[in-house]
């Protein structure tokens, strides 16, 4: 029988966390990649370095499916960045493992302000109160009535989860 040495275990200790930090997206790191897939207004896949990311588009929070908007704003992220090379700014790893960034297009267009500016999705003020962008888009959206400001009751995507989730737990 064989036993391992404590140089051993320091040795696969090391190599376990150096493949961790390699494998792992760093905070304020800059990633450019495709756009394999966008599941919703907010979620898009990323193909980068041979393996794809689901990426949470930071400080937004687009119409859950069934709410009013969800699919112009999935079709409005289709058509921003389905197919193309962006930069991906990452700015948080959420609690289901997706990577939360600012998404640039070519040319530099912030899709994540892009969306709101549209009316087709929320400023997320709880994760994202100081970026200045998201609220002056928000604002500027509310002011012309655009996609969802034009709605006479508007349910924010987050109070609709909840609600959704009280259901739920009804049945």
């Amino acid at each position: 029988m064989y036993i391992i040495g404590m140089n051993e275990k320091f040795k696969i200790l090391l190599a376990a966390l150096f493949s961790l930090c390699v494998s792992s997206t760093v905070l304020g790191e800059s990633i450019n990649g495709k756009v394999v897939g966008v599941l919703d207004g907010d979620t898009i896949e990323l193909l980068h370095g041979g393996e794809v990311k689901r990426v949470r588009l930071y400080g937004i929070d687009c119409p859950e499916k069934g709410q009013p908007y969800s699919a112009a704003a999935k079709k409005a992220t289709s058509s921003l960045v389905a197919g193309q090379y962006v930069k991906l700014v990452v700015v948080d790893k959420d609690i289901y493992g997706r990577v939360v960034g600012k998404v640039l297009a070519q040319g530099g267009v912030y899709i994540n302000r892009e969306l709101v500016q549209r009316g087709l999705c929320r400023w997320y003020k709880r994760y994202a109160s100081q970026d200045k962008d998201l609220s002056l888009a928000e604002s500027s959206a509310k002011e012309k009535k655009l996609g969802l400001w034009s709605l006479k009751d508007i349910v924010s995507p987050w109070d609709f989860r909840k609600g959704e989730a009280k259901l739920r737990q009804g049945r």
